[in-house]
C-alpha cells in the first residue's frame, strides 16, 4: 500500500499542532480549526460574518453520519436513522442582521466574505437609482449587488461524488482506515457505525463552504456554468482562456477531493488574483465607464422620463426640450469616444487577444512608423484625448448654437 503522504498528496504528516490565531475576524476559531490545513486538500471556513453559535451547532454535525445518496442521517449517540428530504448541506449562514449585506436578510458567511474583500469593494459603482453595482468576475459586466450568486468554482456535484469515492475507500481499506482514524481530530470528519465508515454532515459542510472554491459571479454566468467540468469552462471564457489554465500550473490532478493548483491554491481563489491582476486596466477602466458615462447617461433619462410624464399633464415643454438636448449631448460625446482611431492598444504577436497586458507596445502615426509606448503613457494620453474630444464637442455645439441662432434672427428680420 502506498505511504499516507503520497496517497492524500500531502507534504508533511498529519498533525493536530496548532498556531497562533490570525487577526482577521473570526480569529478565535483559527486555533481551533488550525488541524484541518494538514488534512486533505486544506479546506478553508471563511473568515467573516461567522454566526455566533457556530462552535457549537459545528460540534452537533460531527456527531451525525450522512449518507448522500439516500439523504439519510444517523445519531451517533442514539443510533436513530432520519431520511431527510433535501441534503442538509449548505452554506454556512451568519447570524441574522449581524452582517447585512445587499440583496439578502441572512447572507451565507462565505458570500458575505467574499462580498467585503477590498479589491471587489473598491470596484462597486452607485447605479442611477442608489442601487449598488458590481462587477461579475466570470464575464466582467457591471450587475446589481443583489444577482451576485456564490458559485462553487470546482462544482458542488464533483466534490460530493470526491467525497464519497473517499469515504468507500475507506470501507475498502481497512488498514488506511484504522490509519487515518487514528489521528487527532479525524472522528470530526468519519464516524463508523454498524462496522461501515460513513463521513459526517460537518465533513460534508466544510468541503461545501469552502472559501477558496467558492467567488461571486452573476446569475447568468452561475447558470450558464451550472456543473460543468471547470477546466474547460474556464478556457472558453474570454477573460480566462488557455493562458489562464498555463496561469494554474500542474493541477494536483490526485487530490483526493478539491482540484488545487501546485501552490496549493484553489480554483476561485487563483481566477480572483487573475482578474484582479492581469485585467487590472480593463477593470479600472470598466468602473471609470460605469460612474462617469453610464451612471450619469441614465440619471439624465430618468429626468427626460419624468419630465416627459409632467409635460403630457400640462407641465413644461421647455424642460423636456432642455433635458432632452443635455442628454443627446452625452450621447453624441460618447457616440465620439467610441468611434475615435487608435483607442485599443495594439497587443503583441505573442500576446493572447484575451490580455490586458501592462507590458510596451507600439502605435502607428499617420505615416504608418511603429511608435514604442508603455502603459502608463498610453492610459495618461487616452484620457487627455477623452477630455479634448469633450472639449471640442461643447466648442462645436456653442459655435453652432450661435450660428443657427444668428440666422434665425436674420430670418426673423427679413420676414418682418
Amino acid at each position: 500500500m502506498q505511504p499516507i503522504s503520497a496517497l492524500l498528496d500531502v507534504d508533511v504528516p498529519f498533525s493536530s499542532g496548532s498556531s497562533s490565531s490570525s487577526s482577521q475576524p473570526g480569529s478565535s476559531l483559527s486555533e481551533a480549526w488550525q488541524w484541518m490545513t494538514d488534512f486533505l486538500d486544506e479546506a478553508k471556513i471563511p473568515t467573516l460574518g461567522l454566526p455566533v453559535r457556530f462552535e457549537a451547532s459545528s460540534k452537533k454535525r460531527q456527531l451525525i453520519a450522512f449518507n448522500p445518496e439516500s439523504l439519510t442521517c444517523i445519531d451517533i449517540d442514539s443510533y436513530s436513522l432520519k431520511k431527510l428530504k433535501r441534503s442538509p448541506i449548505g452554506f454556512i449562514e451568519s447570524t441574522k442582521g449581524h452582517f447585512p449585506m445587499p440583496g439578502t436578510e441572512t447572507p451565507a458567511s462565505a458570500r458575505f466574505s467574499r462580498y467585503m474583500e477590498p479589491r471587489f469593494n473598491d470596484h462597486l459603482v452607485s447605479g442611477s437609482r442608489e442601487e449598488t453595482l458590481a462587477p461579475c468576475l466570470a464575464c466582467g459586466d457591471y450587475v446589481c449587488v443583489e444577482s451576485l450568486q456564490l458559485d462553487h468554482a470546482q462544482a458542488k456535484e464533483e466534490i460530493q461524488r470526491r467525497q464519497q469515492a473517499f469515504v468507500e475507500r475507506l470501507n475498502q481499506d481497512a488498514a488506511l482506515a484504522s490509519f487515518l482514524l487514528s489521528f487527532p481530530g479525524m472522528d470530526k470528519f468519519f464516524v463508523r457505525v454498524n462496522d461501515q465508515y460513513y463521513g459526517t454532515v460537518f465533513f460534508y459542510e466544510v468541503y461545501f463552504n469552502d472559501m477558496d472554491n467558492l467567488w461571486l459571479i452573476c446569475s447568468a454566468c452561475n447558470l450558464h456554468k451550472s456543473d460543468q467540468e471547470v477546466i474547460s469552462w474556464f478556457q472558453e471564457q474570454w477573460l480566462y482562456g488557455d493562458e489562464f489554465l498555463d496561469y494554474l500550473g500542474k493541477l494536483k490532478t490526485n487530490s483526493p477531493i478539491l482540484l488545487k493548483t501546485q501552490y496549493r491554491q484553489g480554483l476561485a481563489e487563483a481566477a480572483m488574483d487573475w482578474y484582479w491582476d492581469r485585467h487590472a486596466n480593463y477593470a479600472s477602466i470598466s468602473k471609470r465607464l460605469m460612474q462617469n458615462i453610464v451612471t450619469p447617461i441614465r440619471i439624465l433619462n430618468q429626468r427626460v422620463d419624468r419630465v416627459v410624464g409632467l409635460v403630457r399633464a400640462g407641465g413644461d415643454e421647455r424642460r423636456l426640450q432642455r433635458h432632452a438636448a443635455s442628454l443627446d449631448f452625452r450621447m453624441a460625446l460618447l457616440s465620439e469616444i467610441a468611434t475615435m482611431k487608435g483607442i485599443d492598444m495594439p497587443p503583441r504577436d505573442s500576446e493572447s487577444s484575451n490580455s490586458s497586458s501592462d507590458e510596451s507596445a507600439y502605435l502607428k502615426d499617420s505615416t504608418g512608423s511603429q511608435c514604442p509606448v508603455d502603459l502608463p503613457v498610453y492610459r495618461e494620453s487616452t484620457e487627455e484625448i477623452v477630455k479634448e474630444s469633450a472639449e471640442r464637442l461643447r466648442t462645436i455645439l456653442v459655435e453652432k448654437a450661435k450660428e443657427k441662432m444668428s440666422k434665425k434672427q436674420s430670418e426673423s428680420v427679413q420676414y418682418k
